[in-house]
């Protein structure tokens, strides 16, 4: 006899009360807890070369991420491009992938490997300062590369802004100039680059920031091997500030004609690192413009309807701490945008933040500072901040520990007096004409 195969039960049918109580919110489960951001130790040595090299072991890598950041400042534009076929030509490596870059103030190169291949590696981190001398055709890739770019760095907004709102602070410093004209770039040899290789590359203040899962005095032990054969470099360069600051100015337009878009950029005060205040200044910063949830990109996007990208962080530059603010909107809206930006300003004075958007902004910060255990790059790219920013390698922990416990009322003194007066010095570059008719109206 054969035997009877169940039948599957028939659906509860389900109501239309039914079917709306499931669709109904549900509250979300609480968070886990964030006692502790739980970043690696890092170790640190400093080398004979006036190298300091940090290990970082993170057990989650698959491979080991370098980053090698080297001081210095150009004095002209000619230095800049310079500096710039240095990071080209130079410090690109040979045999790895070895990416290279520069800012005002530094030369960085990064690059990741295998584990097996660290020693390879950081002994073609050495050799720019070993006397390696490029070829011809390598230098002339490079010059040929950077004059094509240079225009285009030219013409970037957000370059123009950045480098102007530093002229401002900081006065008319090669640094902050720009790169020359494309035939000034083409008369650049060979022996420029290796003359420049010879003045600008040093060691001392130089930092080395090692991220992988190997044990970090082994790491340590590789590093002070492969740059053993530099030997002493001069000592690194003085800041290229001499003298009193200028006085900034408060409202600065740079004019480009037909642009459909204007680019600002201001400047706040801030407090370094070390002081007590920092942890509540980075709240009312994130109240403020820090993350997308602020007060200001509600209020732009959200009730006034307007396309408009803005945010604010911390920067440092030639020692200095500041808080800025960048945004980009349509040359129409400027002058609304601007007028809106310096109200909420006014308001992070009389309307301090509610106790809620404080709790937003805290779990917020402490979640990017978690969320720097997501890949070598970030841990990596974090520690090489903390050692250009001369902030205790261990800095993370108590700093995570003062967001949980400073206060609302702390949180809005911050605010009072760091926001609250508004920016030290605000440029926008856009079209003048249409600005001066509306477009920058306060």
């Amino acid at each position: 006899m054969s035997s009877l195969r169940a039948l599957p039960a028939p659906a509860r049918y389900r109501s239309p009360a039914d079917l709306a109580a499931a669709a109904a919110p549900r509250p979300l489960p609480p968070l886990g807890s964030d006692d502790r951001i739980n970043l690696p130790a890092a170790v640190w040595r400093s080398l004979d070369c006036g190298l300091r090299a940090v290990a970082v072991r993170d057990r989650h890598a698959a491979t080991v991420e370098v980053q090698l950041q080297q001081p210095y400042t150009p004095a002209t534009q000619r230095e800049s491009a310079l500096a710039e076929l240095l990071a080209d030509a130079v410090l690109r490596g040979t045999d790895h992938e070895l990416r290279s870059a520069r800012t005002a103030e530094w030369f960085i190169s990064t690059t990741h490997a295998d584990a097996a291949d660290l020693a390879d590696l950081l002994r073609e981190l050495t050799l720019p300062f070993t006397g390696r001398t490029d070829s011809a055709d390598r230098v002339a890739l490079a010059r040929t590369r950077l004059a094509q770019r240079a225009p285009v760095l030219a013409a970037s907004p957000a370059a123009t802004a950045r480098n102007a709102l530093y002229r401002n602070r900081f006065g008319a410093l090669g640094c902050f100039a720009g790169l020359p004209a494309p035939d000034v770039i083409a008369s650049l040899t060979t022996a420029d680059v290796e003359a420049a290789r010879q003045h600008m590359l040093r060691l001392p203040g130089a930092h080395l920031v090692i991220v992988g899962d190997l044990p970090p005095d082994h790491v340590l032990d590789l590093a002070e091997a492969a740059f053993a054969g530099t030997g002493a470099r001069p000592a690194e360069a003085p800041s290229p500030v001499t003298g009193p600051l200028p006085a900034p100015k408060d409202h600065q337009v740079v004019n480009r004609p037909g642009a459909l878009q204007s680019h600002f950029l201001m400047s706040f005060p801030a407090v370094p690192w070390h002081d007590d205040r920092y942890a509540a200044l980075a709240l009312a910063n994130a109240v403020f413009a820090g993350y997308f949830s602020s007060r200001l990109m509600g209020r732009i996007r959200e009730s006034l309807g307007l396309s408009c990208h803005v945010v604010s962080f911390f920067d440092q530059m030639l020692g200095t701490q500041s808080i800025l603010l960048e945004g980009t909107c349509a040359t129409a809206a400027t002058g609304t945008v601007l007028s809106e930006l310096r109200a909420e300003c006014t308001r992070m004075a009389s309307r301090p933040p509610e106790p809620s958007e404080v709790e937003n902004a805290r779990r917020y910060l402490l979640g990017m500072l978690a969320a720097l255990r997501s890949s070598p790059a970030a841990l990596a790219q974090f520690f090489s901040t903390l050692c250009c920013w001369d902030i205790p390698l261990d800095w993370a922990e108590g700093y995570a520990r003062r967001l949980r416990t400073v206060t609302t009322a702390e949180v809005t003194d911050a605010a009072r007096l760091f926001l609250g007066p508004g920016p030290t010095s605000c440029v926008v570059v856009g079209d003048a004409t249409v600005l001066a008719s509306g477009g920058t109206s306060q």
